[in-house]
């Protein structure tokens, strides 16, 4: 488990611009279709990935979720990403929140 805090909230609002983001319960293939689709993600200066799974999904569903992320970035983004588990969760979805700034 990854937690996210105070202070890296607010490192991620720091950064000069717009702000944007989304959340909701997902599917895998879901969640990476509407990360690929937000509008300008690839300008963020800072972005907060908040992920929730069931216990039984495999991690490397997490793995998939932020490297697909971390190669639309620029290098010089900050991205920090908190996961942890949620038995309410049905096996095959995802909770994400995601906080972009600097668009």
């Amino acid at each position: 488990m990854i937690k996210t805090d105070f202070e890296d909230y607010k490192l991620i609002l720091n950064n000069n611009g717009n702000y944007g983001g989304f959340n909701g319960i997902f599917k895998k293939d879901e969640l990476l279709l509407k990360i690929k689709d937000y509008e300008n993600i690839s300008k963020a200066k800072g972005i907060i990935l908040d992920i929730q799974i069931n216990e039984k999904m495999p991690l490397s569903v997490i793995s998939k979720i932020t490297s697909t992320l971390h190669d639309m970035l620029d290098i010089n983004t900050d991205l920090i990403f908190g996961s942890c588990t949620n038995s309410d969760l049905r096996y095959d979805e995802i909770l994400c929140k995601i906080l972009i700034s600097g668009l």
